[in-house]
């Protein structure tokens, strides 16, 4: 439904542009005719004119017919131009009155068609030359020249001139437009493509970051791009990456002095400041605020799920660059970035917790292996997990060797395993001052034993621990 409305649309501006240039060319037409048919008053009218005239009406009915097929091709307007611009030529020349004045006055046109910023800027400095053209004329042959035919058919002639190739100035510069925004859209499809790229391929946030903050100030022409985390807890907002500064990495800013930034987090939605010299949010900040390089500012809210979890700030030197297309695409590169952002945080969160683990369980095992106490670790079911150097000490047994065995193997005294388990985890904890240890000789080694259950975060058994201390041995 929407491609036929866009295909529709595209037909009826077609339609219209083919429409306006076949008007203004007959409108042409006629002027250049009435040119001609006027200087009949002051000289015969050649053959050859009526035949050019013929030929100009010709090739518009000719226009018209073959619009689509003929536009569409490289260079069509420049020829169509070009062999107007010769007919124009050849009808001045040939009404022989005025030549020269005719060919000044529409060169003078042209002139202004090329620095001429819209159609009707251009009509109207066409209106004003034939103005100026009466008033000198007037000045200069002050008895007849207002009331001559041949003299005022010349103003309707330039100010079609000026239509005309105004026209053509005009709809040259919309597709011109049309391409650039074609090339926009191509830039920032790319620049999205990219973007998940980037996001796909890693969970160094910095590194993540720091790639969006460049494609989008190459995508979009910014002197500079920032991603901001900002951490709910305590209210702290960090620069995460810049695209102006490669090694900024978690810089700590003063919100207070980013009400464009506490105001997109508020309200949830993005801030444009079109001018931060004349913007009243910026009135506080502004004699914070650098000379040049920027005067307009987007900040656009990072949201996961319902989550803020930063924001896009971003800069420019000139307002045009954030017209509503752009603010779409940086309001679809913040949400993929947002994701980006809490993934990367939960992986960065997942590294620092599995970091802390590590270094607790090593310290942890330092002091297994470094105890002057017989330390034996069991899981759920009572098989032995870790036996320390102290254990292998007393009972002569090697690690490796009571790794995964039950410990009622060598803790004779405590009796079957099941009950003993089922003791242990019923009480928690078990001491037992004259716990007899099997040693790997086959004697008995008495301990002043101590065994406890050991839970995980959730509360759930999930082993044992034995420490004893040796007193002699059985024989």
């Amino acid at each position: 439904m929407e491609d036929s409305l866009v295909l529709s649309g595209e037909t009826d501006a077609a339609s219209t542009d083919r429409r306006s240039v076949v008007l203004v060319r007959w409108m042409l037409v006629m002027a250049t005719g009435a040119l001609l048919l006027t200087s009949a008053l002051e000289r015969p009218i050649s053959f050859t004119a009526f035949i050019l005239v013929a030929v100009f009406a010709a090739s518009n009915v000719l226009l018209k017919a073959f619009w689509s097929s003929f536009i569409t091709k490289a260079g069509a307007e420049i020829l169509l131009a070009g062999l107007d611009t010769l007919f124009l030529g050849l009808a001045i020349a040939l009404s022989a009155v005025a030549t020269s004045e005719l060919f000044v006055l529409s060169l003078l046109v042209v002139f202004l068609v090329a620095f001429g910023r819209s159609l009707r800027q251009i009509v109207a400095a066409g209106i004003t030359i034939s103005f100026l053209y009466i008033w000198m004329s007037a000045r200069l042959q002050p008895n007849t020249v207002v009331f001559d035919p041949v003299f005022l058919v010349r103003l309707p002639f330039v100010y079609t001139v000026a239509l005309y190739y105004g026209s053509l100035a005009a709809r040259a510069s919309r597709e011109r437009l049309k391409n650039e925004e074609v090339l926009r859209e191509r830039r920032e499809l790319l620049a999205i493509m990219e973007v998940l790229e980037t996001i796909n391929s890693s969970l160094d946030l910095h590194q993540i970051m720091h790639s969006i903050t460049t494609k989008m100030a190459e995508a979009v022409g910014l002197e500079r791009c920032s991603v901001l985390l900002v951490e709910s807890a305590d209210g702290r907002s960090l620069v995460l990456a810049s695209s102006s500064s490669p090694e900024v990495d978690r810089l700590e800013i003063d919100l207070t002095r980013y009400p464009e930034v506490r105001r997109a987090i508020e309200r949830r939605e993005p801030v444009l400041i079109q001018d931060v010299q004349k913007h009243p949010l910026m009135d506080t900040v502004r004699q914070f605020l650098p000379d040049g390089g920027f005067n307009t500012i987007l900040v656009v809210p990072m949201i996961h799920q319902d989550d803020l979890v930063g924001t896009l700030l971003l800069r420019a030197a000139s307002s045009t660059r954030f017209n509503p297309g752009t603010v779409a695409f940086c309001e679809a590169i913040a949400s993929a970035s947002a994701n980006a952002v809490k993934n990367a945080l939960l992986y960065r969160q997942v590294r620092d917790e599995s970091t802390r683990h590590r270094a607790t369980v090593e310290k942890l095992e330092n002091v297994l292996q470094h105890s002057m106490d017989l330390i034996v670790t069991t899981d759920l079911e009572g098989r032995i997990t870790d036996f320390n150097r102290s254990a292998e000490k007393s009972l002569g047994y090697r690690r490796d060797e009571v790794l995964g065995e039950p410990l009622t193997r060598i803790y004779t005294s405590a009796g079957d395993r099941a009950d003993f388990l089922s003791l242990l985890r019923g009480k928690g904890r078990i001491d037992d001052r004259t716990a007899t240890m099997q040693a790997s000789d086959g004697s008995g080694r008495l301990f002043d034993l101590t065994v406890s259950v050991v839970r995980n975060e959730l509360g759930e058994v999930v082993g044992s621990v034995c420490v004893g201390k040796a007193q002699y041995a059985v024989h």
